[in-house]
């Protein structure tokens, strides 16, 4: 049987270690300068779709990986959105999927999507690409439309 004190000291690592990790992300966000990250699987011409890229919301642009420059006058609004897919043909389980799309304006005027997506059933990206989703919009002054009245309206 483990003793008191053991676990108590087991317990204070875990604090400790986490509360450093926690100063390390802020101190590297202070320091960069962004209002939030997160990280998938993105699609956008230019991007290698089979890597984990970094989003990140810097005041005046969204990047990718610090490489792609969106500016942040260009952007439209981002979305949030889940969705799932089948692990096995042979059995009725289904992997959690979490979407982040933000639509924008290219340099050319054209609307184009970046794409972010979990490949793994990552519950973590739920409450990220729901933040960033936020952020973005709150940044930009999008208000998403409302799906449905509660006023009464004729059909």
């Amino acid at each position: 049987m483990l003793s008191l004190s053991y676990v108590l000291l087991v317990l204070g690592l875990l604090i400790g270690v986490t509360i450093i990790f926690h100063q390390y992300e802020k101190i590297k966000k202070d320091e960069k300068g962004y209002l939030y990250s997160t990280v998938g699987y993105i699609t956008l011409e230019g991007v290698d779709s089979s890597k984990m890229s970094m989003l990140y919301l810097y005041p005046d642009k969204i990047t990718i990986n610090d490489i792609q420059i969106i500016p942040i006058e260009r952007v439209k609004h981002a979305t949030f959105t889940m969705g799932s897919k089948s692990i096995d043909y042979r059995t009725p389980l289904k992997r959690r999927m979490y979407f982040l799309t933000i639509e924008f304006k290219d340099k050319k005027g054209k609307i184009n999507y970046i794409k972010c997506h979990s490949k793994k059933n990552q519950h973590s990206m739920h409450s990220d690409y729901m933040n960033m989703e936020l952020k973005i919009n709150n940044h930009i002054g999008y208000v998403p439309p409302k799906l449905y009245q509660n006023k009464p309206y004729e059909l």
